[in-house]
């Protein structure tokens, strides 16, 4: 039979550069470090089977620990966003979605326009947004690079960020991926 795409789909990644320790119940340890290991298998594994034609991460890519610590949210981004774009002949193009820990992290604005981390872009927004305006190294007069991308279109006030789309899945003209944002009404839409 003919496969008309094939998807590959993460969840809850949740690194954090911090020791292990239970869940907030106490009821199951957390091993943060060993997170980026699962992805790598997952990302083995895809192209094991061949290339797919996206990968969706669908939320919480990092967690939410890393807020409490300076500089500890971009560094664990730039950990997994490494990993995440290692073999983009088995994973052409990345969509992520806003999971709790992002906004944990992150404003809206951030994951509407994109996050620089150590060479990559991370953004929540639509591909066909963000990804026609993203630079590869963008510096600022004084050479510092930015965290944030510049965008043709910049995001709207954090109140009004949109952080759902739809688009046409690459490989195919006539399937068309919805994502929507579960956090878009919800008591930490802006963040927790």
């Amino acid at each position: 039979t003919d496969v008309a795409f094939r998807l590959g789909l993460i969840a809850d990644i949740q690194f954090a550069d911090i020791p292990d320790r239970t869940n907030f119940t106490g009821t199951s340890k957390r091993l943060y470090r060993n997170t980026v290991q699962i992805l790598d298998r997952a990302v083995d594994w895809w192209g094991e089977l061949g290339q797919v034609d996206c990968a969706f991460n669908l939320g919480d890519i990092i967690d939410g620990y890393n807020r409490g610590y300076d500089g500890m949210s971009l560094s664990a981004l730039h950990v997994v966003l490494k990993r995440m774009y290692r073999e983009p002949t088995v994973v052409p193009f990345w969509i992520h979605l806003v999971g709790n820990h992002e906004l944990y992290n992150f404003t809206r604005v951030q994951l509407a326009e994109g996050v620089y981390s150590g060479g990559h872009y991370f953004s929540c927004s639509s591909p066909n947004q963000s990804r026609s305006s993203r630079p590869n190294n963008e510096e600022s007069e004084n050479g510092s690079h930015h965290q944030n991308c510049s965008l043709k279109n910049p995001a709207p006030p954090e109140h009004e960020t949109v952080l759902y789309y739809s688009f046409l899945l690459p490989s195919s003209s006539s399937w068309r991926v919805v994502v929507l944002d579960s956090y878009d009404v919800s008591c930490i839409r802006m963040g927790g």
